[in-house]
């Protein structure tokens, strides 16, 4: 009966078709459970690890015991990234007693993996695992990754957690969140979850960690003040280490925290404090800033206080939101300007140019020197500059489109990028230098965006009958198993639980997409089996794994369902 248990298995795995999730590599995979009685089927897709034939993984935790391979096996193997599981018939996961265990793998050329599954019912679910290639830490760095439990995504208990010293890195931080903190998406509402996982990146001082952790820092760079204005010049940092923390609660991103996370982050001995001169003093007070998305250090109303604990100094500070912050001082470069004229042509590819633009004038660095924004063309023309008691008094010139300056940025590596209102670039001059040139050209693309409108997609609903036959006794069985189906047209793929032949928790999620080409593959003991690609469509059609297995689908036009009906044939022991 074990045999023809997983011929049955194989068979609902061959016959599935629909449209879903990711990967265009992975064809339908099935593994199937034999006739070990069980409870949940789980099934643990380890993303980004289609191409790795197998691995082995450990199952640990308060509920381990009670966690069994699909196949009643204990001992765990992941086949082409997916790991099928179920619990024993004893367990009993319910919403106010779940069962929780941790999935540990240690995966060649990739970080070790170690997460926390949460089980609250008998139905089948699927977890994704996504991993992540191994890169060695960069010298004066220290990582931490780190799951803890909420409930409905706010904190149970104070987290507190600390990253380890290293030999490139004597500095530590610790992190403590507080209990019955929220955790909240981009729009500041609450994330619903169970599990949230901080990983903490702490970049030290040495000139390997900042480059890696704040590219630019030996040199000025972009700065934003609180107000969200561009400084034009940028600011000078120096920085007495930067804290990066990423936080996702389930599969979210966390952008705020209900309540601030306090941060205690050692600083190096004898550092000097730039403002003062002298060496760091407790009770002295360090500046915030955060990385924008714009890409430049913002300036935050947050600082940091110097305090001495456990014999060495450390900022104390609290922050509302993830991100990379920096603890550090600035100052001003010098800025430097020459009376000079430089015509800033416009070329427009499409007439009338109309809009309205912003353009930036860069140095070689990408630091912005200035702007000149609000520009439109249909009404402005050609701004003509001049300096009248030390400003720049403009005129419009008709007949052609653009600036021209006075006077320029003195510095002697530059370019211009003009964009439009949404922010999309839509010309960009050639590195020049503005002390000795007097004509910049910038095409700009203006051209109408034709929008061609994506024709509308017709789906199939999806049913199954799904049956194992022995050919050498009298027995026809359905199938209990994990099917993934994957469309070759779009290159995605979904997951979903077999269960006595039919889908398990089938939802409108479960369809395959009219024209759309698919596959079907079965894996088991590290073996898989794939279709011939048939076409979804409203007919009969014959869908052939191997010469042991015969399906066809069906189309019921009433429900609009493909009901895809198959037997695999194989001899029973």
């Amino acid at each position: 009966m074990k045999r023809i248990s997983q011929a049955l298995f194989v068979l609902a795995l061959m016959m599935l078709s629909l449209s879903a999730c990711k990967k265009p590599t992975e064809d339908l995979t099935v593994i199937f459970n034999t006739s070990s009685l069980f409870k949940s089927p789980l099934m643990v897709r380890f993303d980004d690890a289609s191409a790795i034939a197998e691995f082995d993984v450990s199952i640990t935790g308060k509920d381990s015991a009670l966690v069994q391979m699909g196949s009643g096996s204990k001992v765990f193997k992941a086949v082409n990234g997916l790991l099928p599981l179920a619990l024993k018939a004893q367990a009993k996961p319910t919403a106010a007693n779940p069962l929780m265990f941790v999935i540990n793998a240690e995966i060649p050329g990739y970080t070790t993996v170690k997460k926390t599954i949460i089980v609250y019912n008998d139905s089948s679910s699927i977890f994704t695992i996504p991993i992540t290639r191994f890169v060695k830490p960069v010298d004066g760095t220290a990582e931490l990754t780190i799951e803890t439990l909420l409930s409905a995504g706010k904190t149970t208990k104070v987290e507190s957690f600390s990253t380890a010293t290293n030999p490139k890195l004597a500095e530590k931080v610790t992190i403590s969140i507080p209990a019955n903190d929220q955790m909240q998406n981009y729009t500041r509402n609450p994330i619903n979850a169970d599990i949230l996982t901080t990983k903490v990146t702490l970049y030290g001082t040495s000139l390997t960690s900042l480059n890696a952790g704040f590219p630019g820092h030996q040199r000025t760079v972009n700065a934003m003040s609180i107000d969200g204005k561009r400084i034009l010049w940028g600011l000078d940092f120096v920085s007495a280490g930067l804290l990066k923390i990423n936080t996702t609660a389930g599969n979210t991103t966390v952008s705020n925290f209900e309540k601030p996370i306090d941060i205690v982050q050692e600083l190096p001995v004898n550092f000097i404090n730039p403002k003062t001169g002298s060496l760091l003093r407790v009770g002295e007070t360090i500046p915030l800033w955060i990385f924008d998305s714009s890409g430049a250090f913002k300036e935050t109303i947050y600082s940091a206080t110097v305090v001495s604990q456990n014999g060495r100094l450390a900022a104390k500070y609290a922050i509302p939101n993830p991100g990379t912050w920096n603890l550090a001082w600035t100052s001003s470069p010098n800025i430097s300007f020459v009376n000079k004229n430089l015509n800033i042509n416009l070329l427009p590819t499409d007439l009338p140019f109309t809009g309205t633009y912003n353009l930036l004038f860069q140095n070689g660095n990408g630091v912005v020197l200035a702007e000149l924004v609000g520009y439109q063309p249909a009404r402005d023309n050609f701004r003509n500059g001049a300096l009248v008691n030390g400003e720049i008094v403009y005129t419009n010139t008709p007949g052609k489109f653009g600036y021209g300056l006075p006077r320029v940025p003195n510095v002697n590596s530059a370019k211009i990028l003009v964009y439009n209102q949404s922010g999309r670039k839509m010309g960009e001059a050639a590195t020049f230098n503005p002390t000795t040139t007097t004509n910049v050209d910038i095409s700009i693309d203006n051209k109408p965006v034709v929008v061609v409108p994506t024709p509308p997609i017709e789906y199939l609903n999806i049913s199954v009958e799904l049956s194992g036959k022995c050919t050498n006794k009298s027995i026809i069985s359905p199938l209990n198993s994990w099917v993934t189906i994957n469309n070759t047209t779009n290159k995605t793929n979904s997951f979903f639980y077999v269960k006595n032949g039919k889908i398990d928790n089938a939802t409108a999620s479960i369809r395959v997409i009219l024209g759309h080409q698919y596959t079907i593959s079965i894996t088991y003991d590290g073996v898989t089996q794939t279709s011939s690609a048939f076409k979804a469509e409203k007919s009969d059609t014959v869908i052939q794994l191997s010469s042991v297995f015969e399906g066809k689908t069906n189309y019921i036009s009433g429900t609009n369902t493909l009901n895809i009906a198959g037997t695999l044939s194989q001899e029973c022991k």
